[in-house]
């Protein structure tokens, strides 16, 4: 489908509203009606040529799963927060940013292993819903939709259906499938986990061939592997950075008190 950004009276904030992809007239689509659908090509086709404000991709239930987390970007400098960028980096999928750039779309196969839909900022749909798709990938995710119902499992108990007593994430609350482990092992886990081609460029240093915007940005996303990877142990993390092709004499310089890589590690862990 296409979308158009509109104010409603009944909303507080503009509403992408679907159309047909047609250039004969605007007439609504609908996330549940098929017969108002089209390919991706000629979606793109009309969305350039009709004055529509992007694509959408509508989850008809046939094996596509869309996680929507909200608020969790800086647009201006595109830091994630720590626990969003967890997210990304154990599912393991195509993730972009969303039109707002505020928020982040993620794409990936599966089904959804509950019957929760939503829960504080983080939303996931696998049918009668649609996206909007900008394809502005976040930097170090994968370009393919990929599958990892063991990540799908954990992102679900962990966010959609934890024990009552659990809030929404407001920050990055560390949580690890890994008990300790010196420090080979842990570089031998990271390398032969889903994201180990982009894990081992960025221990050797090869950030720039990532698509990072600058080497903060590689810093910080190396720093929320390892503390995945090291279940949350900073000594841990320090020292494995100051071995890796990422270390720098920006590591230790202080600004207001804590050094770049102090406050480095903290965003890491949500701190």
């Amino acid at each position: 489908m296409v979308w158009k950004l509109q104010h409603r009276e009944s909303s507080k904030k503009p509403t992408k509203v679907p159309y047909r992809a047609t250039l004969k007239g605007r007439v609504l689509a609908s996330s549940t009606n098929p017969d108002s659908w089209s390919s991706y090509a000629h979606a793109v086709f009309v969305a350039q040529r009709g004055g529509f404000d992007g694509i959408g991709f509508v989850f008809a239930g046939d094996g596509i799963v869309g996680v929507d987390l909200d608020g969790v970007r800086d647009p201006e400098t595109g830091r994630l927060d720590a626990w969003a960028e967890e997210i990304v980096v154990r599912l393991g999928s195509f993730a972009e940013v969303s039109p707002s750039g505020r928020g982040l779309h993620i794409f990936l196969r599966g089904e959804i292993p509950g019957e929760r839909r939503r829960r504080g900022p983080v939303e996931v749909y696998e049918k009668d819903r649609f996206f909007t798709f900008t394809g502005a990938v976040v930097p170090g995710a994968p370009h393919t939709i990929n599958a990892d119902p063991d990540a799908l499992a954990w992102l679900y108990q962990t966010y959609l259906d934890p024990p009552q007593e659990r809030k929404p994430p407001s920050s990055r609350s560390l949580t690890s499938t890994y008990e300790p482990a010196d420090d080979q092992v842990v570089l031998e886990r990271m390398f032969r986990s889903k994201h180990g081609e982009r894990n081992r460029a960025l221990w050797e240093g090869r950030w720039q061939e990532l698509g990072y915007a600058s080497q903060s940005e590689a810093d910080l996303a190396f720093c929320n592997a390892l503390a995945v990877f090291t279940g949350g142990d900073l000594a841990q993390m320090d020292r494995l950075f100051r071995r890796s092709g990422l270390m720098r004499e920006k590591w230790d310089r202080k600004t207001g008190g804590e050094t770049y890589g102090e406050m480095t590690l903290k965003r890491a862990l949500g701190a």
